[in-house]
């Protein structure tokens, strides 16, 4: 399921790929106008194609993830730029220096470029975060269990081996992860729906809620609890429609499907 999830991106993911490339397409429009323009030769114009193209990519990726935060940057910039050229002013009333107009504006023009350049930065760091923890998320969020190494001496028995705790599986038959299969261990619970924060299978569809509904495996038995937690509804395999923020117990294998769409699951 790890390396299915690493093939499908999650939404978020996609989102900031979009942006990724428009960002990279415009500045690749731009940098052979700019090419043309300036009548550089083969090599120059192939230099001002690829760093144009690579800032473009960075930019837009910037603006999918930092948009706020550049909005709020630019502001306090421009604020701080407006406080400093007000008391130009008033020194220019009390003291003619034609040099003090000349400053104003690149004041402002250099605070503004600032705050855009804090936005984007903060953009950058937020995106390769948030896609990290939806990749998380998207493959299971329980880690495997480290192995501990042998003891060199042995002067006790050894212990009488443990019952083995059955093997459940989510199977997606339909949808947008229909065949993929997700190993869940006894008392572990799997939450689907389309908040990556939340959710270990997360959907691209935004009709599905963001915590669609959620399945706890009871240990040493075959039977699950099942919690319906959306506004489409989780059904079982009969129609039967489970009772919202109600816990139903169901034995397994047991199928369900969400509420008119095509997604369904099998756990067994």
């Amino acid at each position: 399921m790890k390396n299915y999830a690493q093939n499908q991106p999650g939404p978020i993911e996609r989102k900031a790929r979009k942006y990724t490339a428009i960002g990279a397409i415009i500045m690749f429009i731009g940098s052979i106008i700019f090419s043309i323009a300036l009548k550089s030769s083969f090599s120059e114009m192939l230099l001002i194609i690829i760093e144009f193209t690579v800032v473009g990519a960075l930019y837009g990726f910037g603006i999918c993830f930092g948009l706020r935060d550049m909005y709020r940057s630019t502001l306090k910039g421009a604020a701080v730029a407006g406080e400093i050229t007000f008391w130009l002013w008033i020194k220019k009333m009390l003291r003619r220096d034609e040099h003090m107009s000349i400053m104003t504006f690149p004041l402002i023009m250099l605070s503004i470029g600032f705050g855009l350049t804090i936005g984007w930065i903060k953009g950058v760091f937020k995106g390769v975060k948030t896609i990290k923890e939806e990749r998380r998320s998207v493959a299971g969020v329980v880690p495997p269990t480290a192995k501990t190494a042998p003891s060199k001496r042995k002067r006790h028995p050894k212990p009488s081996a443990s019952p083995c705790l059955p093997k459940i599986t989510l199977s997606c038959t339909g949808g947008e992860y229909t065949g993929a299969v997700l190993n869940i261990k006894s008392g572990d619970k799997i939450i689907l729906g389309t908040d990556p924060k939340f959710c270990n299978l997360v959907f691209n569809d935004k009709s599905i809620s963001r915590q669609h509904c959620s399945i706890i495996c009871k240990p040493n038995s075959n039977t699950a609890i099942l919690q319906d937690t959306s506004t489409n509804g989780t059904y079982l395999s009969d129609g039967t429609r489970l009772k919202p923020h109600n816990p139903t117990e169901v034995t397994l294998p047991c199928k369900i499907f969400f509420g008119n769409k095509p997604e369904s699951f099998e756990i067994k």
